[in-house]
C-alpha cells in the first residue's frame, strides 16, 4: 500500500490516503498506521462499506478490545457499541460534551477510541480534539503552577448540584452498587512523550491538595476555555460524512461534542482499546 498522510493541524491529526482494507494482516501496513498514529495522534479514514468485522479487526492493529463499553447503559456493548439517538441500543444519544479523555475513572484508562459515522444530521455534526500538552503549555504560568500537587477523583456516575458541583449518582444502586472512580493528578507526564499535559473531566467528584469548592472552581475554569474558542494548532475539529473513520489516542488528546440538531439521526459506531 501506497500510504499518504496529510496533516490536519499542526499538533493533531492526519488524513490517510491509499488504505485498503485488504491491507489489514500486512505487518508493513500495520506498522506504518501505528507510527503514525504516534506522531499525529489522531488518523482519519473515508470507508464507505465498512463493517462491524472491519472496525473489530482494524482496531485490533492498535491493541486490546475493551469490552467495558462506554458505562453509559448500551445494552450489549460487546466489541462495538452505537453513540446513537435514533437506535434502541445506542448511548450517550444527545447533548454537548465538554473535553475529556474516555474511562478516567478506571485505573487503567483507555489508550485509543475509534468512531464510524454510520448517520449523520443533514445540518452537519462535528467532534473537537485537543492536544492536552498543547492546550497546558498555552496556560498562563501562575495556572500551570497552580495546578502542581492537585490530584482529582475521577468517576462514571454523576450529576452536578446546583452549584455546579459534581457528586456521585448511582442510577441502580442493587445492580451496580459501587460504580468506578480513580485518583489521578490535575498535572501528569505521558509515560510515551514524556511531556506534561493536563487530564480533564467534568465527572470529577473530589480534590485532594485543594480545597474541594476551589477545586471546582478551577475545574469549571479550566473546562470554559475552548468551550466556544480553539486553538487551531492544537485541536482539530471533525466535521463528520457518512463512511468517515476517526481513530485517536485518547490520553494525549481530550475530545469534546458541540451542540448539534437532535431532532435528526445522529450514529457513530464506538470501539475501545486498552
Amino acid at each position: 500500500m501506497d500510504l499518504k498522510f496529510e496533516r490536519l493541524s499542526a499538533h493533531v491529526g492526519a488524513r490517510v490516503r491509499g488504505f485498503d482494507l485488504s491491507a489489514m494482516g500486512d505487518s508493513e501496513s500495520e506498522g506504518a498506521l501505528r507510527d503514525a498514529m504516534r506522531r499525529y495522534k489522531l488518523l482519519t479514514f473515508h470507508l464507505p462499506n465498512f463493517s462491524v468485522d472491519d472496525q473489530i479487526k482494524f482496531a485490533g492493529m492498535f491493541g486490546e478490545i475493551s469490552e467495558r463499553g462506554s458505562g453509559y447503559g448500551s445494552a450489549a456493548p460487546g466489541k462495538t457499541e452505537y453513540v446513537s439517538n435514533s437506535r434502541g441500543d445506542g448511548t450517550l444519544g444527545n447533548g454537548p460534551f465538554h473535553y475529556h479523555h474516555d474511562h478516567l475513572f478506571y485505573e487503567r484508562p483507555l489508550s485509543a477510541l475509534m468512531l464510524y459515522g454510520i448517520e449523520i444530521p443533514s445540518s452537519g455534526t462535528a467532534t473537537k480534539f485537543r492536544d492536552e500538552h498543547g492546550f497546558y503549555q498555552s496556560l498562563p504560568k501562575e495556572t500551570q503552577a497552580s495546578l502542581e500537587g492537585i490530584d482529582a477523583l475521577h468517576m462514571l456516575d454523576f450529576r452536578t448540584d446546583a452549584r455546579g458541583n459534581t457528586e456521585r449518582y448511582l442510577r441502580s444502586e442493587a445492580t451496580e452498587p459501587e460504580a468506578p472512580s480513580f485518583w489521578r493528578p490535575f498535572v501528569w507526564r505521558n509515560p510515551q512523550t514524556g511531556k506534561p499535559q493536563l487530564l480533564l473531566s467534568p465527572a470529577i467528584e473530589d480534590f485532594r491538595g485543594i480545597d474541594r469548592q476551589e477545586g471546582f472552581e478551577l475545574l469549571r475554569a479550566l473546562l470554559r476555555i475552548g468551550r466556544h474558542e480553539d486553538d487551531p494548532e492544537t485541536t482539530y475539529v471533525h466535521h463528520w460524512q457518512v463512511g468517515d473513520l476517526v481513530v485517536w489516542d485518547n490520553i494525549a488528546l481530550a475530545h469534546a461534542r458541540p451542540p448539534f440538531d437532535t431532532s435528526e439521526a445522529r450514529t457513530l459506531r464506538r470501539t475501545a482499546v486498552l
